[in-house]
């Protein structure tokens, strides 16, 4: 499969992961956690489903350790990664507050959700070079020459 091939399918994959995350972000903001702790739980579930369905359908996995294993490296990465843009998702809801426009949602919800359309595409890139490189090592390295 050729690189732009499984970038394209680990992209969708990672969209439905997104929705999955999207959704329980926002039903927990609208239901009063704050946006960093209602991102951080949401982001779990979307990248624990990413690595389930990719790991299995996009990528060749080729290391020894069994997938529970890497799936605890993912998670390990995914702690500091998940924490860092929550914080900066939380801190950018925090000025789009003042432009919400007047939704059945509350605002909180509404300022959260659209910093969370800003981290998307980086965390969605980051996410498919750290996959790959935890997964392929040597696909990884041989291509990188």
């Amino acid at each position: 499969m050729t690189f732009l091939a499984r970038f394209s399918g680990f992209t969708l994959i990672s969209a439905c992961g997104w929705l999955l995350d999207f959704t329980v972000m926002g039903t927990l903001v609208q239901l009063g956690l704050t946006v960093f702790w209602a991102n951080i739980c949401g982001a779990f579930c979307g990248v624990t489903f990413v690595y389930v369905v990719a790991g299995l359908r996009v990528f060749e996995k080729s290391r020894p350790q069994s997938h529970a294993t890497l799936l605890s490296f993912y998670w390990v990465w995914h702690a500091c990664a998940i924490t860092a843009s929550s914080a900066l998702i939380g801190w950018g809801s925090t000025h789009l507050i003042e432009i919400v426009p007047t939704t059945a949602l509350r605002p909180e919800t509404f300022a959260g959700l659209g910093a969370k359309l800003v981290m998307t595409p980086l965390a969605i890139i980051g996410n498919f070079l750290f996959m790959r490189f935890l997964l392929e090592p040597k696909k990884y390295r041989d291509q990188s020459r």
